[in-house]
């Protein structure tokens, strides 16, 4: 009799039918290529805000680094407009004195409806700031002692001014004479009065009165600061006559000019 032993084979256990190995080594990653990315994987990657706008280039770790570097500039440049909001000064402004035309004007000049009186006002202009300033525009309007009709003035543009120091300017400036801001001739006789040409009395500097209006820019702020001035010139009429304006009496002037001026300062009876 014969014994016989029946060698059994291990069990499989049961398989997946169809199905990848889940401890498969490739089933844990991607099946594609390495550095294969299609359109879904780049817009993921694109940077945005500030970012796009620096040196990106699609690289995480460089945009990063730009950005930033850029937000560091960025608050920098606030940072400073700040400092100059906070602690910047206006420029202080002082006249010098009267000089001729930077125009090369002549000082009088006559025509048939009235007269020019053509000067440079000298300005001194001391900016106690850290950083420079720009006078994009100086404009001045003249006025002649109580009137209100403007009579004259100036401008001159880009004007750079130092920091931390003085800078002298020489200002155009004209007096523009014309019979029509004049209707009474009351302008017209005082400057003849003090310029010595009505025959009596010594001659006197003529007044003129202006508005300096500034508009000065000062890294990226723009200020408008205006100041109330005034001017003492001599006569520039040399030939001794009075401009021969059309209507102009001098006689005739003087007596109507004299007349409200005696009404002016008499002073009213009291009643008793």
């Amino acid at each position: 009799m014969y014994s016989t032993s029946s060698t059994s084979s291990p069990n499989p256990g049961p398989t997946n039918h169809g199905q990848e190995n889940p401890l498969s080594p490739t089933s844990a990653y991607s099946s594609k290529p390495f550095l294969d990315y299609d359109d879904d994987d780049e817009k993921r990657a694109k940077p945005g805000g500030l970012m796009k706008y620096c040196c990106c280039g699609g690289r995480i770790t460089c945009c990063k680094a730009c950005a930033i570097i850029c937000c560091i500039l960025v608050l920098l440049i606030i940072g400073i407009a700040a400092a100059v909001l906070l602690w910047a000064r206006p420029p202080k402004v002082d006249f010098l004195g009267i000089v001729p035309s930077p125009n090369g004007l002549p000082a009088y000049n006559a025509n048939t409806a009235g007269f020019d009186f053509n000067f440079g006002l000298q300005i001194q202009v001391d900016n106690p700031n850290i950083v420079g300033a720009n006078f994009e525009m100086i404009k001045a309007i003249a006025f002649y002692p109580g009137h209100s009709d403007p009579i004259g003035g100036g401008n001159l543009t880009d004007v750079t001014i130092a920091a931390k120091g003085k800078t002298i300017i020489d200002f155009p400036f004209s007096v523009n004479y014309n019979k029509d801001i004049d209707p009474g001739f009351a302008i017209l006789f005082d400057i003849a009065q003090k310029c010595g040409l009505t025959g009596g009395g010594e001659k006197q500097k003529l007044e003129i009165d202006y508005k300096l209006t500034l508009t000065i820019k000062i890294l990226l702020i723009t200020i408008n600061p205006s100041l109330d001035r005034k001017a003492m010139i001599d006569c520039p009429i040399k030939d001794g006559k009075i401009p021969n304006i059309p209507g102009f009496d001098i006689g005739k002037a003087a007596k109507q000019i004299g007349g409200k001026r005696d009404l002016s300062t008499k002073t009213p009876k009291r009643p008793y």
